[in-house]
């Protein structure tokens, strides 16, 4: 193993062994960083290559960004195309959207205090504030520093106008205003006497502060007079957050409150508790119709600010939520952490899923269609959203009516999503509308497996009594129930071509059908292993099955022979504790991705098993489905994942 190597491995070892990630950038130009840090590799020159790309990592979120340290303060563009943020490690970074690599970046002082790193940004100025005082100002678009300055006293909060013109910096009894530019800012400034716990501007000339008794004044910033107050409101107030045109503004408390307010009169106009928890962080949408909180369990909620109602599903941090902030259009959301890393997430309009993991259930299914160049994602309560592969808009999305789905399969043939639930029905993704249609046929009771046929007319559906029943999908035609298992079917895999389906049973039986006459060869009449999990190549020509003893294994499906035969590692459970959860060809039938029940995504060769990539994607992780446009995981939270390897770029076309 090279120094290099060495050293990549040391360093995930140490900072990320207790990290859940889904994933890094690469850096511009290439440069050894934390991005180039999967983590706790099984052997860091078997690890995944730094043109890896982590495309989604909320339902629709952008790549995560990483810091050696906390993330004290982040920004988005107007547009959302560019991402700042600061860290602890005394670095500022610029990223540009899309590709997620670095425009630039600064060291603009010593590694800073982890307990406190403080920052704002408005008009494209951005200023910075390090627990000891000293205080950085930066003009973002020239990566200018404009000032660098030192105070006696440190340094509890700063908050920047919109125009970018003033800022206002409180320290332990008072609150200084400056005006933003190349001079010294002390040299013009005033101070405001008064204990205030958060401070906002509301426009240039005035400023919302919140007292230790929990009120809400408004500040003349020019003189400091106190313009308008509010009743003590309650709790400690943490974070103040002012919508575009300085028309509303929130106010978060540490118990978890937050409190909608008219300016200039501060009327309250509602009390909100979205969740329950230690509020660390607040934003509001510059719309003033919803708020983006963050917690000290690392949950990110994005919330309606009339109900309180989570608006669409982010995935978590791992720890810590220090900052959040929304782009202008809108759009766009941007948070950080303690733990070094920050996530852009894209923002859907109306019509999105309720959010959180527990209203929008877990992955149930994911598909990818090549000819359509859609990938979608379907719950367990029946939160069904589409979109292009190389979009984060969704295309269709329709939601769910709070429906526990026994079962869910993507047909290609006619792109429509079947879903059984209270009995069976189909979404036609070409419709904007995505409405479901009930299908005649009855589902087999205890439905516990479902899978479309590749001829596109049919669908296949396993029972827990081990009974197939064939539902066809035009009108007017029979259904066909036979036992073919003596327990349940736990699993079913389909050719694309519909010439082949495969089912395993909890008898640990596996059962090959040839679909023109329905007659079935038996995989391995041993029956030595329960089988749970199965993937057929593109082809048709080999079989992945996955079983509950820990082992993968690939078969020829003409001979029934075995090819090959995998045991998934992971640096942090013992191999004979790990299960396969998932398993998925390539396009090109030469490779197998497998999800193992410790978070892990294994790449292996189809025709040997020699495991050729690893990373982490999350002990959450359900389903898996491999495309041209990469490999989608779906996790337990509602959660969808794109990943690209460098390894298989010759045949897999890079999103963009």
């Amino acid at each position: 193993m090279s120094r290099s190597a060495q050293l990549l491995y040391l360093l995930a070892l140490l900072q990320m062994a207790s990290w859940d990630r889904a994933g890094a950038e690469d850096a511009a130009g290439g440069s050894t960083s934390p991005e180039h840090v999967l983590g706790s590799q099984l052997d860091a020159d078997r690890c995944l290559s730094t043109a890896q790309r982590v495309r989604w990592t909320g339902v629709f979120g952008d790549p995560y960004l990483l810091h050696e340290d906390c993330v004290g303060a982040v920004a988005l563009t107007d547009d959302g195309r560019i991402a700042y943020t600061v860290s602890a490690d005394g670095a500022v970074t610029a990223w540009q959207g899309g590709t997620r690599k670095r425009r630039w970046h600064m060291d603009i002082c010593q590694k800073w205090s982890r307990t406190n790193v403080l920052g704002a940004v408005g008009g494209g100025i951005a200023v910075f504030v390090a627990t000891e005082g000293e205080t950085v100002a930066i003009a973002m678009a020239e990566s200018r520093v404009l000032w660098s300055v030192s105070t006696d006293s440190a340094v509890d909060a700063v908050t920047v106008s919109p125009s970018g013109s003033r800022v206002a910096m409180r320290f332990e009894t008072t609150v200084v205003l400056s005006r933003i530019g190349d001079a010294d800012p002390f040299d013009s400034s005033q101070s405001l006497q008064g204990c205030y716990s958060a401070l906002a501007f509301v426009d240039d000339g005035h400023l919302m502060a919140a007292t230790t008794r929990a009120q809400l004044v408004l500040l003349n910033a020019d003189d400091g007079r106190v313009l308008r107050e509010t009743a003590p409101l309650g709790g400690k107030i943490c974070e103040i957050a002012v919508a575009k045109g300085g028309a509303v503004a929130i106010a978060g408390t540490v118990e978890g409150d937050v409190h909608v307010v008219k300016i200039p009169s501060l009327q309250l106009r509602r009390a909100l508790r979205p969740r329950d928890g230690e509020l660390t962080a607040l934003a509001i949408e510059p719309s003033g119709g919803q708020g983006l909180a963050g917690y000290l369990d690392g949950e990110l909620l994005l919330f309606s600010l009339e109900t309180a109602a989570p608006t669409m599903p982010l995935a978590r941090h791992a720890s810590m939520v220090a900052c959040v902030a929304f782009a202008l259009d809108g759009r766009h959301c941007i948070s950080g952490s303690v733990e070094g890393v920050a996530r852009v997430d894209k923002i859907l309009g109306e019509g999105a899923p309720p959010g959180g993991s527990a209203a929008a259930g877990y992955a149930m299914a994911v598909w990818a269609d090549p000819t359509s160049g859609s990938i979608g994602l379907v719950t367990d309560r029946g939160y069904v959203a589409a979109w292009k592969s190389n979009s984060a808009t969704p295309r269709v999305l329709a939601p769910g009516a709070d429906e526990k789905l026994e079962g869910a399969a993507y047909c290609r043939a006619s792109q429509r999503l079947l879903i059984a639930g209270k009995g069976l029905r189909a979404i036609h993704l070409r419709d904007a509308l995505a409405r479901a249609e009930p299908l005649a046929g009855a589902l087999p009771e205890s439905t516990t497996s479902l899978a479309a046929v590749g001829d596109g007319r049919h669908v296949i559906a396993g029972s827990s009594a081990g009974d197939l029943t064939l539902l066809p999908l035009d009108e007017g035609a029979e259904a066909r129930t036979w036992r073919a298992h003596s327990d349940a079917v736990m699993a079913i895999a389909t050719h694309p071509g519909g010439a082949v389906v495969v089912t395993a049973g909890k008898d640990k039986a596996v059962l090959i059908w040839e679909t023109k006459t329905w007659a079935r060869r038996e995989l391995d009449e041993r029956r030595e292993e329960k089988v749970r999990w199965l993937g057929l190549s593109p082809s048709g020509h080999r079989l992945a099955t996955a079983s509950q003893e820990g082992f993968v294994r690939v078969w020829d499906v003409e001979s029934l022979d075995m090819v090959a035969s995998f045991r998934p590692e992971n640096p942090d459970i013992s191999v004979e504790s790990l299960i396969p959860v998932a398993v998925a060809f390539s396009p090109d039938g030469e490779r197998v991705a497998v999800l193992d029940s410790g978070g892990g995504l294994n790449v292996i060769r189809a025709s040997t098993g020699a495991l050729e990539d690893w990373m982490r994607v999350g002990m959450d992780a359900t389903v898996l489905e491999w495309s041209a446009h990469g490999i989608l995981v779906g996790c337990a939270n509602g959660v969808v994942k794109q990943y690209t390897w460098q390894s298989v770029m010759n045949r897999v076309t890079r999103p963009r």
